[in-house]
């Protein structure tokens, strides 16, 4: 039985990456913030199952189906860590790109008396 629920908690812990994954995607990023939570919740409850049945021979049962889940999650944890990356990136170039502007507008001065803009630098 308790192989049985270790399964389903990995099943469930596979739909919440997935979720996660989603969340990232469709740039709701407070959203996907509170699956971490979520996800540690039920690791917790996977290790204290796996303490309490370490002689649990319907184990084997469940082994590759649970090996499944794992492989899954890690594919997408490293996705998700991609789109973080990539993400980062992005916001670093654009974060750049004003500081630059905010140097090039901090250069020009307006003369007031032939009405013209200098934009040397």
């Amino acid at each position: 039985m308790s192989s049985e629920r270790v399964c389903s908690l990995y099943k469930n812990l596979l739909g919440l990456a997935e979720d996660q994954l989603k969340a990232l995607r469709e740039e709701r990023f407070d959203a996907a913030l509170e699956y971490p939570g979520k996800r540690q919740i039920i690791i917790n409850e996977i290790q204290n199952l796996d303490a309490l049945c370490r002689d649990d021979h319907e184990a084997g049962d469940f082994s590759h189906e649970i090996r499944v889940h794992i492989e899954k999650i890690l594919t997408i944890d490293t996705e998700m860590q991609n789109f973080l990356k990539n993400e980062l990136n992005s916001i670093s170039h654009r974060l750049e790109a004003v500081l630059k502007a905010k140097t090039f507008c901090r250069n020009i001065t307006y003369h007031q008396k032939s009405d013209t803009l200098d934009i040397s630098a």
